[in-house]
C-alpha cells in the first residue's frame, strides 16, 4: 500500500469529522506507537490518579450538589439510576407517562451513558428532564400486526 501525503485541507477536514472521542483514541494509538515507554508512564499516571473509587459531584442547574463515590470502572449510567434515586424527593412529581431521565455534560459536552467514571471530571453538570415512557406493545397490537404480516405472505403466492 503506498503512502500519499494529503493535502491540508484533507487534513482538517479529516479533523473537523472526528468527535472528541475518535481524536483522543487517534492520539493515544500514534502515541502508543511512537513512543510506547512515554505512553506507558501516561497510562500508569492515569491509573494511579483515576483508578480507584473517587468522589464526584453531580451539579444541576440551579447550583445543588449531590456527591457520589464512584468505582472507577462504573459507568455514568449506573451512577444515574443512583442520582435519580437519591434527588427523587426533591424534584417535582413526573407527569403521567412520563419517567425521569437526567443528562450530563462537561466543558459543555454532552457525555454519554456508557463513559466511564475514570474518565469524568471532578465536577460534572446534570440536567434532569422528563421524558415519555415508551409503553410495551399490548397483545391484541400484536395479534393485529400479526394477522397483517400472515396475509402479507399469504398475498405474495
Amino acid at each position: 500500500m503506498t503512502h500519499v501525503e494529503p493535502f491540508a485541507d484533507d487534513v482538517q477536514t479529516f479533523l473537523d469529522e472526528l468527535d472528541d472521542c475518535q481524536r483522543s483514541e487517534a492520539v493515544g494509538r500514534m502515541l502508543k506507537l511512537e513512543d510506547q515507554e512515554r505512553w506507558a508512564r501516561l497510562l500508569g499516571s492515569f491509573a494511579a490518579r483515576r483508578g480507584a473509587a473517587r468522589r464526584v459531584t453531580f451539579r444541576s442547574l440551579t447550583g445543588e450538589a449531590v456527591e457520589l463515590t464512584l468505582q472507577p470502572k462504573q459507568t455514568l449510567f449506573s451512577a444515574k439510576q443512583t442520582l435519580l434515586k437519591q434527588v427523587e424527593a426533591q424534584l417535582p412529581a413526573v407527569e403521567p407517562c412520563h419517567r425521569r431521565d437526567a443528562q450530563f455534560f462537561a466543558a459543555g459536552d454532552l457525555l454519554a451513558d456508557h463513559t466511564l467514571a475514570a474518565m469524568l471530571p471532578d465536577e460534572v453538570s446534570v440536567v434532569f428532564k422528563q421524558v415519555k415512557r415508551i409503553s410495551p406493545a399490548s397483545d391484541s397490537d400484536l395479534d393485529s400486526d400479526f394477522g397483517l404480516l400472515a396475509r402479507a405472505f399469504d398475498d405474495s403466492d
